[in-house]
């Protein structure tokens, strides 16, 4: 259906209560994929002067949309979520299927398909929902290093008017403080969680901003759109750089002749219309310079998707967004000739066909975050995140650091060069010409420095020397002399800086090597991604297939899910409205042969075509497989889509009632398993069934009921089969989330 119904707060926190006691999993995620960190690292970086116990998180995309989906990423490491990109048009129409990550990825979905609205429900409830989990131990008790620490980073575009009207400035100030929206929610907490209805919950859900510059914005566009973001809200702003940046020429050699994608297009207006290199060189330079006399940050990020050519397999659009292996090589190489170029340091982050085999190296190039997309849709969906984090940490136990700075160090063997130019400026800059120490100091200064430096560079040589130890060392060192000489009190911050001052260096010089392995690197290749998913030659239906359930982690919006039902086989006769009154008619049999089965959440479905390219069987699962709507209302505004909503009568915990819509015809089945009953109609006949026998014990003919009508009873076998199933708590999904549980 192609629109999303955002579960309530309610539901999501009753399916956490229930599936991690029933399942040892979260919305599929089973906790053995929950990252909970090694204590004795730490992980953490800050992003804009905030502290995130990791650098990855999901970039600003189908991941970050819905509230479930920003909580497995955080159950799976990620702790700075880039929410997905709002505007003032939230109603576009985005063609179906949207999604193509089968081998490089393509896409052309690129903003939020939810009201705005919307969008700042599910990131203040995602914002609770974290707040809940941390509180309740999920994760298992806090280490003494926090693994907790996460930030939420707006995510808005694409033009000024937009970004200035009361919709969007009152969304992101909604984000800002969103007192009277976590005010509202607690009343939602179900009982499970009602104990925690007055826990102070993080009303500044977010207040840092990704702009997503996209494609055509042009340069003075940008800059009025940051300024407005950075001087007006005072939001410290990353601007999102495309890889046209590069330039044709540069991007296309890269493609064709070092990847060998010579069939990827690149549009010759896509280079004009953007924003070009020096262009956002100037600009950049302005905007840090004016943002942080203002005490504020500006930073870049690398990249947005490369708009390229539609080949015409996939979509309908005539150009496409590409993403993954050489989105990857081509913004890693525009990040290195965009830093070299600028002249200064600022915050930098990443996103451009991120996955574990490279996530270290772009570690190492000090980027802060790191998020990624497209390997998440691949098989294995989140569950891929939590092993960013454990390459990383054994990447750090080899290295024998115990912190991300110090990693940055160490990784390519910048780390001495680095640490010498930087102690060797900073004894410059403690002089005797800056007034900080008098001219007869100057040699003990230096002497000083001259001990940590070689201090700091054996340590870097040695795995049982921290460099913290070592400037800790010389710090006190420096303070007796502060203290004895009455030195001025900036020697002391000045030296606390120097590590991070030469991990900044470092990690410069560390994107010159990482860069060119990358280019040389045969996995970027088009000859290493050419193969797609493997499909088996057969057909899905309704019930049963091969039960690899890889449909359900690929779907970024937790749509697909499985049940148990069945076996089953029965004999079953349907009844036809004669002259004579009801008469059966044939004899036929329902047979469902597997007991695990799979269907679809329609209200969290968005129709992206994702589960349909891992799926070895033709059909897709989101197309196929039973559709369940999570209101009467979603189901009714639906009625040309097959479908089911399951609700259970007022008072009753053991009753269950199912609409369905089966070939365009609606079904209404009744279960009263304690009554032993079940009743089925469509609008015109309608059964009552004995369960215990599976024999027809009543019939009823609704007046003006056509002569020759027939009611089906393989549709009561279908929806008493799904209905069973999806309503069996011992398997917990969202129709059932929604239901009260039977305690009797």
């Amino acid at each position: 259906m192609a629109e999303l119904y955002p579960a309530s707060l309610g539901t999501l926190l009753t399916r956490i209560h229930r599936e991690l006691s029933a399942q040892d999993s979260l919305f599929d995620l089973k906790s053995k994929n929950f990252y909970r960190g090694d204590s004795g690292l730490d992980t953490s970086i800050r992003f804009l002067g905030r502290p995130a116990a990791t650098p990855v998180g999901p970039a600003a995309g189908p991941q970050s949309q819905l509230a479930q989906y920003i909580v497995l990423a955080w159950l799976a490491g990620a702790r700075v979520v880039e929410l997905k990109t709002v505007q003032i048009n939230d109603r576009l129409q985005i063609p179906r299927p949207c999604i193509s990550a089968g081998n490089v990825g393509y896409n052309v979905e690129w903003s939020q398909e939810l009201r705005l609205a919307d969008s700042l429900r599910e990131y203040v409830k995602a914002s609770m929902i974290l707040d809940l989990l941390r509180s309740a131990g999920t994760l298992g008790p806090r280490p003494a290093v926090d693994k907790h620490a996460t930030v939420f980073d707006m995510s808005v575009g694409y033009d000024l008017k937009g970004i200035q009207s009361p919709e969007v400035t009152g969304w992101i100030r909604s984000l800002l403080d969103a007192s009277a929206i976590v005010d509202e929610l607690r009343s939602h907490l179900p009982p499970e969680w009602a104990r925690f209805r007055d826990h102070p919950f993080a009303t500044r859900v977010a207040d840092t901003l990704t702009l997503s510059t996209f494609h055509g914005c042009p340069a003075d566009e940008i800059e009025k759109i940051v300024r407005y973001l950075v001087f007006d809200l005072g939001i410290d702003t990353v601007i999102k750089l495309n890889p046209t940046l590069l330039g044709k020429p540069r991007v296309d050699h890269l493609l064709h002749e070092e990847l060998g994608y010579t069939d990827i297009l690149t549009p010759q207006d896509a280079f004009d219309k953007d924003l070009q290199f020096t262009d956002a060189l100037d600009m950049v330079r302005r905007l840090a310079a004016d943002a942080a006399k203002a005490g504020r940050t500006v930073g870049v990020k690398f990249t947005n998707t490369l708009v390229v050519e539609n080949s015409g397999k996939v979509f309908s659009e005539p150009v496409m967004y590409l993403s993954g292996p050489p989105l990857h090589v081509i913004s890693l190489t525009l990040a290195e000739v965009f830093r070299q170029a600028l002249g200064f340091d600022l915050p930098v982050s990443f996103s451009a066909g991120i996955d574990r085999t490279n996530f270290t190296d772009a570690v190492a190039c000090g980027f802060t975050p790191i998020t990624t997309c497209t390997d998440l849709l691949k098989t294995g969906g989140y569950g891929r995140l939590s092993g960013y984090m454990a390459e990383l940490e054994r990447r750090m136990k080899s290295a024998g650091v115990r912190n991300v700075r110090d990693f940055i160090l160490k990784a390519e063997g910048e780390g001495k060069r680095a640490l010498q130019a930087c102690a060797d400026e900073l004894a410059r800059e403690l002089g005797p010409e800056h007034g900080r120490v008098a001219s007869k100091d100057a040699a003990a200064v230096k002497g000083a420095l001259e001990t940590l430096k070689e201090g700091l560079c054996a340590a870097l040589d040695s795995d049982s020397v921290t460099l913290d130890g070592q400037l800790q060392t010389a710090r006190a060192a420096l303070e007796s002399l502060v203290a004895a000489k009455g030195w001025n009190s900036t020697i002391r911050p000045a030296l606390d800086g120097l590590l991070d001052r030469a991990a900044r260096q470092a990690s410069l010089a560390n994107m010159r090597s990482i860069v060119a392995r990358t280019q040389a690197a045969p996995r970027y290749r088009k000859a290493q991604n050419t193969a797609l998913p493997r499909k088996i030659g057969s057909r899905l239906y309704l019930f049963d297939c091969i039960n690899c359930d890889k449909c359900i982690p690929v779907c970024p919006n937790d749509a697909n899910f499985s049940y148990e039902v069945g076996p089953v086989e029965e004999q079953y006769r349907n009844l036809r409205v004669g002259p004579g009154g009801v008469e059966e008619v044939g004899i036929f049999t329902f047979r469902l042969e597997k007991s695990h089965q799979i269907a679809n959440f329609s209200d969290f479905c968005n129709e992206c075509g994702n589960c349909d390219t891992f799926c070895p069987e033709d059909g897709g699962p989101y197309v196929v497989k039973p559709r369940f709507f999570g209101s009467m209302e979603a189901w009714r505004r639906h009625a040309d889509r097959d479908g089911f909503f399951v609700t259970a009568p007022e008072a009753s915990a053991s009753a269950r009632r199912m609409y369905g819509r089966i070939d365009g015809r609606e079904y209404l089945l009744e279960l009263e398993s304690s009554a032993g009953l079940a009743r089925f109609s469509d609008d015109a006949l309608g059964v009552t069934v004995a369960l215990a026998e599976g024999k027809v014990s009543e019939i009823r003919v609704e007046p003006g009921a056509p002569a020759g009508h027939q009611l089906d009873m393989s549709r009561y076998h279908i929806m008493k089969a799904v209905l069973e199933g999806v309503t069996d708590m011992r398997r917990v999904n969202y129709v059932n989330s929604a239901l009260p549980i039977n305690r009797s």
